[in-house]
Order: structure tokens, then sequence, then C-alpha cells
């Protein structure tokens, strides 16, 4: 009987393909954090070319020309900041199964952004506050079916081996709870 050490394939299989998965989204997280840091510093710059285009606007024609143009330019800028930050930020498995990486101080993304609701209580009309959609329950509340699934059947696979790992092989009898 030979007590050196042996290498188990499954042991090993596992740890490789937890520690891949682990270095992948690790450098995703990353990636999509710069990507919300190059965002959010262009930010100030976007404001100020609004600012310049009110004050061109009360100077004359030909520099309100120039700050609307720069506008333009800024919020294409943007645009293209906040594309580049929503693709950081996805990670697609096939081509229907996606997942996205939560970063801190991320804008909401267009399939997120939820219209002003009137609301039924204000004279007015006014809109409701984004943050209390119409049916009253507050946003970000539960979890979507995906995740309900996910959950359950990860319990499920961890019941599954409590059981199946909590008897030694080596014993005569079942192990004692």
């Amino acid at each position: 009987m030979d007590l050196g050490p042996r290498l188990d394939p499954f042991a090993t299989l596992a740890f490789v393909t937890v520690t891949a998965a682990f270095t992948a989204l690790n450098v995703k997280v990353r990636g999509a954090s710069e990507a919300a840091e190059r965002r959010g510093q262009f930010e100030s710059e976007v404001a100020a070319a609004r600012q310049a285009k009110q004050v061109a606007a009360l100077e004359g024609e030909a520099s309100l020309a120039k700050a609307e143009a720069r506008v333009e330019e800024a919020e294409a800028t943007m645009a293209r900041l906040l594309q580049e930050e929503e693709e950081a930020r996805t990670i697609r498995l096939t081509g229907e199964l996606t997942a996205r990486v939560m970063v801190p101080n991320a804008p909401l993304s267009s399939s997120e952004k939820r219209p002003p609701v009137k609301s039924e209580s204000s004279p007015e009309g006014r809109a409701a506050p984004a943050s209390q959609p119409a049916s009253g329950e507050p946003a970000g509340t539960g979890l979507a079916t995906w995740q309900k699934v996910t959950a359950g059947v990860t319990v499920a696979v961890q019941l599954l081996l409590l059981v199946a790992l909590s008897t030694d092989p080596m014993a005569t009898g079942p192990a004692p709870f």
C-alpha cells in the first residue's frame, strides 16, 4: 500500500476550474471598474461643455455654434464611454446567456431605466420618483426568477454533497450524526 502523495484528477480539475473562473471574473470586474472610472472622470467635462454652451448662448451666435459642437462631441464621447462600460460589465457565455458584473456607482442601463410614472395621488400629475415603481413596491426588492432557480439548484447540490460526503467509505457503518 502506497501512502505517498497521489493526484486526484477530479479534485485537480475542480480546483483548476474554480481558480480559472475566479481569475476571469476578477479581470472582468477590474475592467468594468476602470471603465466606470473613465466615464466618471469624463462626466465633469460634459458638464463643463454644457455650461460653456449656456454662457455662449448669452454671448452671441458665433461662440454658440462652437459651444454646441463641443457639447455634441462631448455627448458622443460620453455615449461611447457608457457603451464601453456596458460591454465591460457584460459576460457573454452564449448568444442568449449573459451575466452582468455589478460595479459600484454604475449608471442604469437602458433596459433598467424606467420612465417617470404619473402619480394618481398628486394633484398636478407630477411624476413619481424613479425609486418607487407604480406598484408601490420599492425598486430592487426581490429576486429575478433565474436568480431564484440558481439559488435553489445550488442549495440542492450542496445538500446532495452533504449526504454523499457524510459517510466514510472506509468505515464499516454509517456515520453517526
